[in-house]
């Protein structure tokens, strides 16, 4: 599944976008595969998706929309298993990769880059397609926008210098990245590049 730019399902190498019966449907299916794993309380729900209603009608909405959401989905029922709880709603993936998912992996991977790894790193920058539900201005997301592509440079970067053994310029590069990112976006650098930066120290402390 395709979280970067648009949102698609693929299956069998066939790519679905989803058709959404509202707006408000399709945000709360997205909000819920952010959420995958854990249990989302319905009044948070409510309150992001309906805050001027009546509790008897927003709720009422809600369980409008988690069987629209239901509907939706029931060609890919086998990837995708909506549960009640006592207080909310939990969504679980099945047999299912998410793109965003990958590329965090890649970035967790101490993998060095090399003539024999390039095609791996092409990989990963095949997958950023745009930023993370590029199409949708929803301001919970923002906590997981970056500017993907420009962090994966600057880790290559840091990665062909470490190798080099030049330690100076991999601390010069993760000190840009970490500036760049404040400064026009208030936000520190993916978890797994400062990871991998830490690491790095440790292993190799001058």
């Amino acid at each position: 599944m395709s979280l970067f730019q648009q949102v698609t399902i693929v299956d069998g190498g066939e790519e679905s976008p989803l058709r959404w019966r509202t707006a408000k449907v399709q945000q709360l299916f997205l909000y819920l595969v952010q959420h995958r794993g854990t249990a989302v309380n319905k009044t948070v729900i409510i309150e992001l998706l309906w805050p001027e209603l009546e509790p008897e009608k927003a709720y009422h909405q809600l369980y409008t929309a988690i069987y629209h959401i239901r509907k939706t989905l029931a060609p890919f029922s086998k990837y995708f298993q909506i549960s009640n709880t006592s207080e909310g709603y939990k969504v679980r993936l099945e047999q299912t990769i998410l793109d965003v998912d990958q590329f965090e992996r890649f970035f967790r991977s101490d993998l060095s880059l090399s003539a024999e790894t390039i095609g791996e790193y092409e990989q990963a920058i095949a997958l950023c397609k745009g930023d993370y539900l590029q199409e949708h201005n929803y301001i919970w997301a923002e906590s997981e926008r970056r500017y993907p592509l420009e962090e994966i440079a600057y880790f290559y970067l840091m990665k062909i210098f470490a190798d080099m053994g030049r330690h100076s310029s991999v601390h010069k590069q993760y000190d840009q990245l970490t500036s760049v990112l404040w400064k026009e976006l208030q936000e520190q650098p993916n978890p797994a590049i400062t990871e991998w930066y830490h690491l790095w120290k440790q292993k190799n402390k001058e």
